[in-house]
Parts: structure tokens; C-alpha cells; sequence
């Protein structure tokens, strides 16, 4: 509270003789408000500043991470512009699925893209053959990955003599991410517990598929892929 009496008042509780047009008028004069009039200003600046301690620094922007690959070998990086020649695509009847190369990749100049549009129970995939030799001296499977859509299914699917070994993944974020996969990280399907074998032998697989669809919810979006390797093992 700003007390004006005690700033005029003499010590009878009057205002001061200085501060009075004359004798007989108690209403503070020019010089009165003049010696007033600053303090008050300042006393409202002061005010003000107590009830807003300081401006509010603004959020820095959030840093984007970039994925860190220490890779045992590459699978395909998806640059030599014949993707076509080593990839192949299919859809159920009634969904649409493209798997091309999309620009640009992760810090290169394309990606594998998957641009699907499939309802309940529609399935599809591209997929290529791979040669084996040495994966089972890798600790797994590795790719960034990002997507124009939060909430899409894909399956790394690796098949041996047959038998699917799935990994099930869900889109999350716009930006490149890092996928590591393991190998304890694929699982046979119990719809394909009568093909192949049990277990997964990394070395003994022969292609490797990047599967979409939903038995539910219709998907339509898009999925790059980029930068596909073995990871290495801890040991080197």
C-alpha cells in the first residue's frame, strides 16, 4: 500500500505547511503532488516487477539426436538405384501398396519407401533375397526408419527354408530413429509352427521381408527405411 498521509503529514497529523496552498485550505498544492508523483511512479514499477519476478526465458528448441550405427555389415544402403532389381512388392486384393525409392534417405540421397493404404486385414510387403554368409558372427539386425504417421504396423520378417521369423514394430516419429533388432528379438508365429524349423539360425536366412497391414484398423501412410545392416556384436 503507498501511504501518502505520512509522506505529507507533519508530526500533528497535518498536512505540512509546505505542502498547503495556504493556511486555511488542507488540499495538497503543486509542489506537493510534484514531490508525490515520483514516488508513487516508483512505487508501482516496483509493484509490478514483484508480481512478475522477471521475463520468462522461452523453451529452447529440443535437440534432434542423430541415430549412432556401429554396424557389423551393410544389407543395402539403397543407393545404387536399381532397387527395383532386388526388391519386390505384393498386396491383398484391395489395398495398395508402392515400395520404391524415396528421396532423401538418412544422410543419402534415397531410402526404401513404403507407401501403403490398406483396410482390416489387408497384408502386404517388399521384400528381397539376402546372402547369410557371416550373420550369425552379428548380434542382429539394424535400420533408421521414419514415417509420416505415428500408429503403423510394420514386421521385419526373416524367412529360413520357409519358416517366418517376425519382429513387430509400430511407427512413432516423424524424425530418423535407430532400430536395433537382436536375434532373440524374432519369433515364429504359431500359424507357422509346421514350416521350418524352430529356431532361428541367423546364417541360414534367405530373404528378408519389411511386412504392413493390420487384422483391424486400416493403414495409410508412408515408411522409409534406410541404412540397413548386421549390428555388431559387443565383442567386436
Amino acid at each position: 500500500m503507498f501511504d501518502i498521509f505520512d509522506l505529507l503529514a507533519d508530526e500533528d497529523g497535518y498536512l505540512r505547511e509546505a505542502y498547503r496552498p495556504d493556511e486555511w485550505d488542507s488540499h495538497p498544492n503543486e509542489r506537493a503532488n510534484q514531490t508525490v508523483g515520483p514516488l508513487f511512479v516508483a512505487f508501482v514499477d516496483e509493484a509490478i516487477r514483484d508480481f512478475i519476478p522477471g521475463e520468462v526465458e522461452p523453451t529452447p528448441e529440443p535437440e534432434v539426436e542423430t541415430p549412432v550405427i556401429e554396424v557389423a555389415g551393410v544389407i543395402d544402403d539403397f543407393e545404387g538405384g536399381d532397387l527395383d532389381a532386388h526388391w519386390w512388392s505384393w498386396v491383398d486384393e484391395g489395398g495398395a501398396l508402392t515400395c520404391a525409392a524415396g528421396e532423401p534417405g538418412y544422410e543419402s540421397d534415397a531410402a526404401l519407401q513404403l507407401a501403403l493404404d490398406t483396410g482390416p486385414e489387408v497384408y502386404g510387403g517388399c521384400g528381397r533375397e539376402v546372402d547369410a554368409e557371416g550373420w550369425d558372427e552379428a548380434a542382429g539386425l539394424s535400420f533408421v526408419w521414419r514415417a509420416d504417421m505415428p500408429g503403423l504396423g510394420l514386421s521385419v520378417v526373416l524367412m529360413v527354408e520357409g519358416a517366418p521369423f517376425v519382429a513387430a514394430l509400430e511407427t512413432a516419429d516423424a524424425e530418423w530413429a535407430l532400430v536395433t533388432l537382436p536375434w532373440d528379438a524374432f519369433a515364429k508365429p504359431d500359424w507357422a509352427a509346421d514350416e521350418g524349423p524352430d529356431a532361428l539360425d541367423p546364417a541360414r536366412v534367405t530373404e528378408i521381408d519389411f511386412d504392413i497391414g493390420h487384422w483391424e484398423t486400416p493403414q495409410q501412410g508412408v515408411i522409409r527405411i534406410d541404412a540397413l545392416a548386421l549390428t555388431a556384436n559387443a565383442d567386436g
